[in-house]
């Protein structure tokens, strides 16, 4: 991920294998490097639900005094209205 305006939250970023066609419950297809082009205040705005489970992510950058520390966050997130704007095929 890169901000294109760090200013206005704007940001862009591209997946590499987590993506899934969802329709109806079911996976449809792989989707490979979605090109998402959207800000923060879009983004945060369009969250429909946020699950139970909690994973807990590493924000440690002191590799050498070892000093850890993570942040918990939701392991899935729906987002509705995402602004993908190009992908690869479908597999």
């Amino acid at each position: 991920m890169n901000f294109t305006n760090a200013a206005k939250g704007e940001f862009t970023g591209t997946s590499r294998f987590g993506t899934f066609l969802i329709e109806q419950g079911e996976i449809k297809a792989h989707l490979y490097n979605q090109r998402i082009n959207d800000s923060y205040h879009n983004t945060f705005n369009q969250i429909e639900w946020l699950s139970s489970t909690l994973t807990h992510i590493n924000t440690s950058d002191t590799y050498g005094m070892r000093n850890a520390a993570s942040i918990a966050c939701p392991q899935f997130v729906k987002v509705n209205n995402v602004k993908i704007t190009g992908s690869n095929q479908q597999h």
